[in-house]
């Protein structure tokens, strides 16, 4: 939906319409490669996805959430991905942003 410096992104922050083996160059917003085993067995869910600028981590208290809540906050987004989640997502996102809820 928006294309920033020559990359496609989707606004919720990860968009799992698709996530075939061939998909697996596409990230969500990166994490550094110490976190990769922080995510187990859900890291190829992980790269299987689009990249984005909003997610149900971030709109779910992101600062107030352990590292553990965000692996399933992300793997559950994946794995119930529907129109109206990200619909819900995007509606938070405002609010996250104009009150910063979970930004520290």
């Amino acid at each position: 939906m928006i294309n920033l410096d020559g990359r496609k992104l989707s606004l919720p922050r990860v968009h799992a319409c698709s996530y075939a083996p061939s998909n697996l160059r596409r990230r969500p917003r990166p994490i550094v490669e110490t976190e990769i085993g922080k995510y187990g067995s859900d890291f190829a869910l992980y790269r299987a996805v689009r990249p984005g600028l909003t997610g149900l981590w971030q709109v779910s208290g992101r600062t107030d959430t352990s590292y553990g809540q965000r692996v399933a906050l992300d793997t559950a987004y994946i794995r119930n991905w529907s129109f109206r989640g990200d619909l819900q997502i995007l509606l938070r996102t405002v609010r996250v942003v104009l009150f910063g809820h979970g930004a520290y």
